[in-house]
Order: C-alpha cells, then structure tokens, then sequence
C-alpha cells in the first residue's frame, strides 16, 4: 500500500513536470534527452544527490525523491516519455 501511495504521489509531480515542460513547449526535447541519456542518467541523478543540499529550495523533497527515482528507473523513465510524448493525463 505504502509503494502505491508512493506512485500515485510520483505521477501527480509527473504530471506537473508535463504541464510545464508542454506550456514551454520542450517536451519532446526532454522525452528525447531521458531516452538517449544512457551514462548520462546514472551521472545527471549523482551529480543531484551532491548538489541538493545546495538546491533544496528551488524544489519540495517529494520532487527530489520523485527526479532520482526517474532517473535510476528505466520503467519509470519510459513511462514518464510516454506521459511527455502522448500528452497521457494520469
């Protein structure tokens, strides 16, 4: 129950992050760059975990949580594309 608490909560950061990235009409450049980043998404999710005490308020710590955990997750990743390519209101 408690990991499904914790999905519902990721998708709805989601589904925020959609909304912005469609209003500044980069969606399509973020989706490509999680598909390609490879290396990239291993190197990007150390270099948050470094740098968030630094940046804690630029976002809550549930969309902290939610970055990494995106990153790290290949099956969380592609569906967060799918959200991004498809416009999917969850």
């Amino acid at each position: 129950m408690c990991y499904t608490l914790s999905m519902n909560k990721e998708r709805h950061i989601w589904q925020s992050w959609s909304n912005i990235l469609h209003h500044w009409g980069i969606q399509d450049l973020a989706a490509s760059l999680l598909e390609a980043g490879g290396g990239f998404n291993v190197l990007a999710v150390q270099m948050l975990y470094l740098t968030q005490p630094l940046l804690a308020g630029l976002l809550p710590d549930d969309h902290w949580r939610a970055l990494t955990a995106l990153l790290e997750n290949k099956d969380q990743r592609q569906n967060f594309i799918v959200i991004l390519r498809d416009e999917v209101s969850i």
